[in-house]
């Protein structure tokens, strides 16, 4: 395990903002709310969803501190979301390539 402090830290290189909390979950903080219209460009960096609110949700950020629900993205940041996870889905069956 790699250190960087004296102690040792929470850090999960697959955690979406890709930096501990200081919590002893992995949940996101869903702290800062975007609204309409939320465009692509909004969202920085690796992204996840979460069911915890009302509706389902996208976030990122350090700790996933941002977030938008999906109905509050325009027609075309949803598209490429959804064209991402179809990417991501078909790089774990098809590992190798097409």
């Amino acid at each position: 395990m790699e250190r960087s402090y004296p102690f040792p830290a929470r850090h999960r290189a697959d955690h979406p903002a890709g930096h501990p909390r200081g919590l002893d979950d992995d949940a996101p903080t869903l702290r800062l709310q975007f609204h309409w219209p939320v465009h692509f460009y909004a969202i920085r960096g690796p992204f996840g969803f979460s069911l915890a609110l009302e509706s389902p949700a996208i976030y990122w950020g350090r700790g996933g501190r941002c977030f938008a629900f999906l109905h509050d993205l325009t027609p075309e940041a949803l598209d490429r979301v959804m064209e991402l996870c179809a990417d991501a889905t078909d790089a774990r069956r098809r590992p190798w390539g097409r």
